[in-house]
């Protein structure tokens, strides 16, 4: 027996997505399917959401500048941080603003996650360059989104 839920009309959808938006930032694509999913109709949630855009409680732009520089503070790549942001609907335009696309600014990134976790793990100067190490080295790389040619060159650099 499938339980049927009311309808909610547009202040209630309203209340429930600010209070949603006031945990924290979303994109357009999550709280679309948080408030269909809490029984909102289409259309309802269609107005609802186009009111807190002109309204500037919703913004795709400010939800993806929020969520690279979170990403940014755990050491993800920008494989990882890209696939984050596709997941929650963020069109290309806006992940191509927020997002950087230096590749010297993501070698330093993954040459300090690499040194980091060389010193939390002991792994010494002799044995950074052992197959063994290679591996769990681009392993973690590789985990934390970040492309293969950084990860070669990050392995191919000298240990300081």
């Amino acid at each position: 027996m499938s339980r049927h839920r009311p309808t909610l009309d547009a202040s209630q959808l309203k209340e429930i997505a600010l209070r949603l938006l006031a945990r924290r930032e979303h994109s357009t694509y999550e709280l679309r399917t948080k408030l269909l999913a809490r029984g909102g109709s289409v259309e309802a949630v269609s107005a609802t959401l186009d009111e807190l855009n002109t309204e500037e409680y919703l913004s795709d732009s400010r939800f993806t500048e929020v969520a690279v520089r979170a990403r940014l503070r755990t050491n993800d790549g920008p494989i990882k941080i890209r696939a984050y942001l596709v997941q929650r609907g963020i069109i290309e335009s806006l992940i191509k603003q927020h997002l950087p696309i230096d590749q010297d600014f993501w070698l330093e990134r993954a040459l300090k996650l690499d040194q980091l976790n060389c010193q939390k793990r002991n792994i010494s100067t002799q044995e950074v360059a052992t197959h063994e190490s290679w591996s769990f080295r681009s392993r973690l790389l590789k985990s934390r989104g970040y492309p293969a040619n950084i990860i070669r060159q990050v392995l191919e650099s000298k240990p300081d």
